[in-house]
């Protein structure tokens, strides 16, 4: 239990700004109206563009989806929400709410729940309510997970180490300035409060974060340019690690996040292709299809 990817906490916003803003990308809606051998009286409907909100959902649940079935037991995802008012904490390390299940409830109770940001809205309490969400996230990673939990009865010795991804439409470098810098005091900060309380019978047991690796992704309407610099992967601190990503959202995101599970669990993907599957039922000839296995990349060694 002593890998970065063993604890994984995803910080995503939640504010009305977010959750309404289009991330412009079309998608077809109406695909029969749109046939040319629909009668010319149809009018068929509009295309549909989802949200910066529901894009980054669904980006988050396929990532969560490849983590929980190749590692059903030694993997877990944590999921904190925030808007103007409050952050949320939508799971715990529980296993029993490590599923796509438990994930879609929380989620969907989420977008529900989020309150209007109001015109009052400012630079400022747009930058508290993230620092609120990444405060909620590193107090998560220093929760135990159940395989910690049991180490600690054993009396072995255990290092804390986790990510932080967190998912938000930025609008400028000094945001991302800001929260590199408290994330600094905050790891600094809750380290000291769980030293200091180790001994003490009443505090709930924690452990303190000894490595964090921070990744910031910011996501934009796709026909909007990017206010963000990007940033490689680099330390910040001694134990902690910060990468910026900007990207635009929909599939560009979606594919983004595909492409950094793989990275950040080292998995490979191998393809079988040529596999023959009848369309229908009563088809008298079938097609070939191809399918894409994820899988640790240590299998490929064995080939």
């Amino acid at each position: 239990m002593n890998a970065l990817n063993a604890k994984t906490v995803f910080v995503c916003d939640s504010r009305h700004s977010f959750i309404r803003k289009e991330s412009q990308e079309n998608i077809e809606f109406d695909v029969i109206g749109k046939n040319k051998q629909t009668p010319t009286a149809i009018i068929p409907l509009s295309s549909i563009s989802k949200s910066l909100w529901t894009s980054t959902v669904e980006a988050i649940q396929e990532y969560s989806r490849v983590v929980w079935d190749i590692f059903p037991s030694s993997k877990a995802i944590c999921f904190v929400t925030f808007d103007g008012n409050k952050e949320v904490r939508l799971n715990s390390w529980n296993e029993e709410e490590q599923n796509l299940s438990f994930f879609s409830n929380c989620f969907s109770k989420a977008s529900m729940n989020a309150h209007a940001d109001g015109s009052h809205t400012n630079t400022v309490s747009e930058n508290n309510a993230v620092l609120r969400g990444l405060q909620a996230a590193v107090e998560t990673l220093c929760v135990p997970s159940k395989i910690q939990e049991e180490r600690r009865k054993q009396k072995l010795v255990d290092v804390n180490k986790g990510r932080i991804i967190l998912i938000s439409y930025f609008k400028s470098d000094s945001q991302i300035k800001m929260i590199a810098e408290f994330i600094l005091d905050a790891v600094k900060n809750f380290n000291q409060i769980i030293t200091s309380n180790v001994d003490s019978e009443t505090t709930s047991v924690k452990l303190p974060l000894n490595e964090l690796n921070l990744v910031i992704i910011n996501t934009h309407p796709i026909n909007e340019s990017s206010r963000i610099t990007e940033i490689p992967y680099h330390e910040i601190s001694s134990n902690i690690t910060c990468e910026v990503v900007s990207v635009k959202s929909g599939s560009f995101l979606a594919s983004k996040l595909m492409s950094l599970v793989l990275y950040h669990y080292n998995l490979a993907s191998t393809t079988v292709t040529g596999i023959p599957m009848k369309e229908e039922q009563n088809a008298s000839s079938s097609a070939n299809y191809d399918v894409e296995l994820l899988h640790p990349s240590e299998a490929h060694i064995d080939l």
